[in-house]
């Protein structure tokens, strides 16, 4: 009885702490999206073109499309398809040979025309679940076999 209780309480810590780290990419994809729509096409453009040469890496890619999903500035992904302006962040990415992929991210349709997709690799995050998920499976399987072991 002891060992299911222990299983339960793991499950539940795993499934919060995956839900806090997922929760925290969402809101920084929001924020930095809100501020970043709201610039002038000019200024988008250039502020992701110097943004790209500051930090080449992946793990937060932002990028502008235009109206055919051709990259315009910023991070060269592949647009994702079927997410044009997008109300709730979404993955994608999985299975790609993108670096840091997958992602989760949002897009915004801008009075342009143009789309702007705001992201952040989830690549350490799934790495981190599964790290999580293999160690409370552990400490429950010990907690079981020690609850066996006193009742026996």
């Amino acid at each position: 009885m002891f060992g299911l209780a222990s299983l339960t309480l793991f499950a539940f810590i795993s499934w919060e702490v995956k839900g806090f780290l997922s929760n925290r990419v969402d809101e920084w994809v929001q924020r930095e999206g809100k501020v970043l729509s709201r610039l002038d096409a000019t200024a988008l453009a250039q502020r992701l073109d110097n943004r790209q040469r500051d930090d080449a890496t992946t793990e937060r890619p932002i990028t502008l499309y235009d109206a055919t999903g051709k990259v315009l500035a910023g991070n060269p992904l592949p647009f994702p398809a079927g997410h044009d302006n997008a109300t709730a962040p979404f993955e994608f990415g999985h299975g790609s040979h993108l670096p840091m992929a997958p992602f989760r991210g949002l897009t915004w349709r801008l009075p342009t025309g143009q789309t702007l997709l705001v992201a952040q690799s989830v690549d350490e995050l799934n790495e981190f679940g599964d790290v999580l998920l293999g160690a409370m499976l552990l400490a429950g399987g010990v907690t079981t076999v020690l609850d066996w072991l006193e009742r026996s």
